[in-house]
């Protein structure tokens, strides 16, 4: 924009002293995903014929900072008595164009299900919380009064408790949604239908195995001297 303009010199603030740092080559980029960012940032300062930047704390930038901070909770300062910050809330994907239903039904939450943190912060922000929950938060949302993840091509998958995902593991594994299949290829059909929860694959295969123990443990054998309906009726009798 400030090219368009027609301006030919550019004086920058920021709040982190890493990225100025890094720009002016001070200190080197060891991270590959902001290395792209920093490559087009210089190759955009070239474009001006003076270009400044200067580091600014960020309680000098209180604005900016509280932006930043709202992702991550907002601590309250004891003699601090209101703070007004316009945050503009993006819509939701569209979930229906992509041919997926959700259920809405409200879901029981238990004292250790493992949603809890996670609904907690996204409904109280400002709330103290642990680093490890505001970062899963980052993929979570609420709908409808549940908790939904954002998968990678943005479909929105309810999040299931234990007793929820259990029940979908045995209506899965009697055949209700096909034939059975190996453990990634059940985890994705699960997530096909809309349903997650961050231990799927472990929770597969231990339930694989004791469906198996089940099964195998309990086999018995009977010598017959023909194999006939009746005879296999009395075994299943017996």
């Amino acid at each position: 924009m400030l090219l368009e303009l027609g301006i030919e010199s550019v004086e920058i603030l920021g709040d982190s002293m890493l990225v100025l740092k890094q720009i002016a080559r001070e200190y080197k980029c060891l991270s590959p995903s902001l290395a792209v960012y920093l490559v087009s940032a210089r190759n955009l300062l070239t474009e001006f014929r003076e270009a400044n930047w200067e580091h600014i704390p960020r309680e000098e930038n209180f604005a900016a900072n509280e932006l930043a901070q709202v992702a991550t909770g907002i601590q309250m300062l004891e003699d601090c008595v209101q703070r007004i910050i316009k945050v503009r809330k993006k819509s939701l994907p569209s979930v229906l164009t992509r041919g997926m239903e959700i259920d809405v039904n409200s879901a029981i939450l238990t004292k250790d299900d493992w949603r809890n943190p996670i609904i907690n912060y996204l409904q109280y922000p400002t709330l103290p919380s642990e680093k490890r929950v505001r970062i899963m938060a980052l993929n979570y949302l609420m709908w409808n009064g549940d908790l939904v993840r954002k998968s990678k091509d943005e479909v929105l998958l309810r999040c299931l408790g234990k007793k929820e995902y259990m029940k979908i593991m045995g209506e899965t594994h009697e055949g209700i949604c096909g034939a059975h299949q190996g453990g990634r290829k059940m985890c994705w059909l699960i997530r096909r239908y809309g349903y997650f929860w961050p231990t799927m694959m472990k929770d597969w295969i231990d339930y694989s195995k004791g469906s198996t123990d089940y099964f195998t443990k309990w086999v018995e054998a009977k010598p017959v001297k023909s194999m006939t309906s009746q005879e296999i009726i009395t075994f299943i009798e017996e």
